[in-house]
């Protein structure tokens, strides 16, 4: 055998033992430690609650854009509020006046006809 060949088997037989422990570690790699599987399935199920809740609450930075819509639609329901409270203290004034106007229109009547009945 010359030279090459000797290097080539030696390179061989150094071989066979690493293929082997490949194999082997290939293996052990494949197969993940039952308390690392754990710490992953539980990353992953905090991440999707997470994700969940973000939807539910909305993009980052909404929570502001939310407030400022709460915060002014409670002040446009407190105006419409005030609103309607003048509202229905004009109606009630002006029902007020009408059956003041309907009393002095029948006063006025009455007068009118006593005065046309005197001056018969």
């Amino acid at each position: 055998m010359d030279k090459m060949s000797l290097e080539y088997s030696q390179w061989e037989k150094d071989r066979k033992p690493l293929a082997d422990t490949s194999n082997l570690q290939e293996e052990v790699a494949s197969s993940i430690h039952p308390e690392v599987e754990d710490l992953l399935n539980k990353t992953i199920e905090n991440y999707i609650k997470k994700k969940e809740y973000q939807k539910i609450k909305g993009p980052k930075g909404t929570e502001l854009i939310t407030s400022n819509c709460e915060t002014s639609l409670r002040q446009e329901n407190e105006e419409l509020y005030i609103s309607k409270q003048v509202l229905e203290k004009k109606i009630k004034e002006l029902l007020d006046l009408q059956e003041q106007y309907k009393s002095h229109k029948i006063t006025m009547i009455r007068s009118l006809e006593e005065s046309g009945e005197k001056g018969t």
